[in-house]
């Protein structure tokens, strides 16, 4: 089942499947390692409407809610 990333549980291992956004925005993903296809771990969300941690390989991100909103992805692995 797709869902948005923060939709998705924390704790969990997820596969990338779709980036919603324009060429700018995966442009920018892109230079930070998330594209379409990968996998990401979900570390945790800290607020309701706030950034949302993934960590891919050993690598931790932060990722402000709307950029989290627009990226979606598919089944825990």
């Amino acid at each position: 089942m797709k869902k948005d990333l923060t939709q998705v549980k924390a704790g969990q291992k997820y596969k990338i499947v779709e980036i919603l956004g324009g060429h700018r925005l995966q442009k920018k993903l892109d230079a930070l390692g998330i594209r379409i296809g990968i996998e990401i771990k979900k570390i945790t969300s800290i607020s309701s409407k706030g950034p949302i941690i993934i960590q891919i390989a050993e690598t931790q991100l932060a990722l402000g809610y709307g950029i989290a909103k627009k990226i979606i992805v598919e089944g825990n692995m």
